[in-house]
């Protein structure tokens, strides 16, 4: 248990060492500010757009023509699902009953999922809901489905990203939460939410495994 702790302190502290281009703090504060039900194209492109660009590294994905337009698009799916939105900005991941939410979930995710993909889906729930909503990406995603003993297939492509496969990560990243108390440690000294954190550790867990030995 002590070594776990120990790799996890690692793993946070390793990113929070780096400087980072993106201010993520004062991004949560400015979305915050945002009236949901009346959020505009405009404040998806001042705000939304910057997050997923330089923190999210999403540029590359949302350019393709599949996504052209995106920003009117996601835009009206929030304007969708304020309500539920306004609610779970509200609630800490690890304080909920997820079970009593699991269709507003779903619904949150495959609506923005329609707008910029699975992966950025998240991504924006977390930065309207950054204490509710966990992020991924597809290592995350992959490692995560494996926890799950979810089918990978045989070129290694995620198949697993769906809103039924984001629900069951969300209820991960809440188990991984309750059961390490390390990880409020580390939101009251980095001064971050718990899911921020858990998101860290995944984060360094998938991309770079073996950074604590070499």
């Amino acid at each position: 248990m002590e070594l776990g702790r120990e790799i996890i302190r690692e793993y946070v502290k390793c990113l929070n060492d780096k400087p980072t281009a993106y201010p993520y703090k004062q991004g949560l504060n400015d979305m915050n500010k945002i009236d949901l039900k009346d959020i505009t194209e405009e404040d998806v492109a001042t705000y939304i757009k910057c997050f997923l660009y330089d923190f999210g590294w999403m540029q590359r994905v949302l350019e393709r023509s599949e996504y052209r337009g995106w920003e009117e698009n996601l835009a009206k799916q929030i304007q969708a699902n304020h309500e539920r939105l306004d609610y779970f900005k509200t609630k800490n991941l690890e304080d909920v009953n997820l079970r009593e939410f699991e269709s507003d979930i779903k619904c949150c995710y495959e609506s923005f999922q329609d707008a910029v993909g699975p992966i950025a889906a998240a991504k924006t729930l977390h930065f309207i809901c950054p204490n509710f909503f966990p992020l991924w990406d597809r290592k995350i995603a992959k490692a995560a489905g494996r926890e799950r003993n979810q089918r990978i297939s045989g070129n290694g492509k995620v198949k697993g990203l769906s809103a039924k496969d984001y629900y069951m990560f969300v209820q991960q990243v809440q188990a991984f939460i309750q059961k390490r108390d390390i990880i409020s440690e580390l939101a009251n000294q980095y001064g971050k939410g718990k899911v921020k954190i858990a998101d860290e550790c995944l984060w360094s867990a998938t991309q770079r495994p073996l950074y604590l030995f070499f």
